[in-house]
């Protein structure tokens, strides 16, 4: 027990020494403000849906259409240990995992979704899904977006090894209507319109015996993205794991990846390698466990450069299954993808270099737990600091398009908490809360970053054939962008913003439901992206099947 202080005393020190030397305030780092909110998913693009965690605790439910949630199964699968119980390919039930679900409404246009899992069945496991939305004309000319996705995986178990394949295909095609330039007619219809396709494969291999002595994995993946300006990315990634034991407690966690790309612009191509190693010494003892070692980094492209850091982690189970502390200090390079960047600002001038980010440090400090098998809870404290930080503004000028900003110093401190209410009788709920003070070196403004993010459901299912679900998406005041005022700029600055929405469903006949859906019921004025405004009260309907 003493020594279990020690370590976590240990890494908690390290962890505020490395703050204090890189600057003498606490910066954070919050999943969301880093991932520049991803929308991949989004039914509607420009307005984030929400994204609430999904209940670990599992309570039995008299029908599965109330909760999508227990019918939409994960693309990636979870562990195989987990995943197979002894003995090896011991066969598993099919769990009634399919579904369908139709509807359309106002400034929509129809939207179909269809999952269809097998669950696992002997050797092999597999699921599809596919989904088709979009938005209608709604009360701007030339707004119209539809989007395509599919998904599809494939899981063969063998021995003590799976084997998978994965793919994605995302297509979207929609109307630039953000330039209040763009006054003709015929030059909205010609100069507007944008479409691009995604697509994405992967092929892996890992063991599976949790109790051999090593065990490995490994991934082949495939990225392109193409519009219809000729512009084009690639890339091929190959990433290697494996994990030994020295000793009883001590095991040796090397992990490599090697990224190949190439970015093709109009007349414009540059090829791209990325080089990632980070061998880690894991030590556990009990509740205990730490892990240590460093991490390379080498880029080339037209211009090469590296990066050597320092890693550590810990993570100490004070009480079983009722509360964990961990933390992690790193840093290194990100390699990073126009075909990420396009998912998450489909307006974004593609003629931007894509360029790897450098964190000089990043910092994690967290605690999580449960109370009761009812309520799951996580506290995330983050700190970082960033050489190229991407970030997208909005000026006059290039038709209105986003434009990629590089910035260099960039620190960010931020607090997190998510919690998940369990089913309690006949409630659910769960929310996310999160702050950031994001501080800018060589850009006046962190443009579409709120300081402030809040996202919050609650369900009340009172019978069997009845839900209703409350929910509220919040956004702080943030910066949008750069309106030209005469001769002079001047800084648009977005006020707080706060989505409330309502959902019910019904079952009128066993497996066969209702479903109503409205947003925005204050009818508020928001902008996801600077000039692109967003549709005010709307609704959604249809009909929706498991079985």
């Amino acid at each position: 027990m003493k020594a279990s202080i020690l370590v976590i005393g240990f890494i908690g020190l390290l962890w505020i020494s490395t703050l204090q030397a890189q600057n003498p305030f606490n910066k954070g780092e919050d999943s969301l403000a880093v991932e520049n909110v991803r929308i991949e998913s989004l039914i509607l693009t420009e307005k984030p849906e929400l994204r609430v965690p999904v209940p670990e605790t599992q309570f039995s439910r008299p029908n599965l259409k109330f909760n999508e949630r227990n019918v939409r199964v994960d693309f990636v699968l979870p562990q195989a240990s987990v995943r197979i119980p002894p003995p090896l390919n011991a066969p598993l039930l099919d769990q009634p995992s399919r579904y369908i679900k139709i509807g359309g409404g106002r400034f929509a246009t129809t939207s179909a979704d269809v999952y269809w899992y097998n669950g696992r069945n002997k050797n092999t496991g597999w699921g599809i899904d596919a989904h088709h939305s979009g938005m209608a004309n709604g009360y701007l000319p030339y707004t119209e977006f539809l989007e395509h996705k599919a998904n599809g995986h494939l899981n063969w178990y063998k021995n003590r090894f799976i084997l998978g394949l994965k793919a994605n295909f995302h297509q979207a095609d929609y109307h630039h209507y953000g330039d209040p330039l763009l006054v003709n007619t015929l030059d909205q219809q010609l100069r507007t319109r944008r479409n691009w396709i995604r697509l994405n494969s992967d092929v892996s291999l890992k063991s599976n015996d949790p109790g051999a002595k090593t065990t490995y994995s490994g991934t082949l993946g495939f990225r392109v993205w193409q519009d219809n300006l000729q512009s084009q990315e690639t890339n091929v990634m190959v990433q290697m794991g494996i994990s030994t034991f020295l000793k009883d407690q001590l095991r040796l966690e090397p992990e490599y990846e090697l990224i190949v790309g190439n970015n093709n612009v109009n007349t414009l191509s540059e090829g791209r390698i990325f080089n990632h190693l980070r061998p880690l010494i894991a030590w556990r003892k009990d509740k205990v466990e730490v892990k240590a070692g460093f991490g390379l980094n080498v880029y080339s492209a037209t211009e090469s450069e590296s990066r050597f850091y320092p890693h550590i982690q810990g993570r100490f189970e004070m009480l079983k299954d009722r509360l964990e502390i961990g933390s992690e200090i790193s840093g290194g390079m990100r390699y990073q993808m126009m075909y990420q960047w396009i998912a998450e600002n489909p307006y974004l001038d593609t003629l931007t270099r894509v360029l790897p980010s450098i964190d000089k440090y990043v910092a994690k400090l967290y605690f999580s737990g449960k109370w009761a098998k009812l309520l799951t809870w996580k506290l995330s404290l983050h700190a970082r600091e960033t050489d190229r930080q991407a970030v997208y503004y909005s000026a006059l000028g290039r038709e209105g398009y986003f434009t990629v900003l590089y910035d260099t110093g960039f620190v960010q401190q931020g607090i997190r908490l998510d919690w998940t209410l369990n089913r309690m009788k006949e409630w659910e709920g769960g929310g996310a809360i999160s702050y950031n003070n994001n501080q800018t070196g060589t850009v006046a403004h962190f443009f579409h970053q709120p300081a402030f993010r809040a996202e919050v459901f609650l369900s009340w299912i009172p019978t069997d054939r009845l839900k209703f679900t409350l929910k509220n998406y919040t956004f702080g005041s943030r910066t949008m962008g750069i309106a030209a005022t005469g001769n002079a700029y001047s800084v648009v600055t977005a006020p707080a913003f706060s989505d409330i929405g309502i959902g019910l469903e019904y079952r009128f006949y066993k497996r066969f439901s209702l479903f109503l859906e409205a947003n925005n019921l204050a009818a508020q004025t928001y902008q996801r992206w600077y000039l692109y405004p967003e549709r005010p009260l709307d609704f959604r309907g249809g009909l929706s099947a498991v079985f």
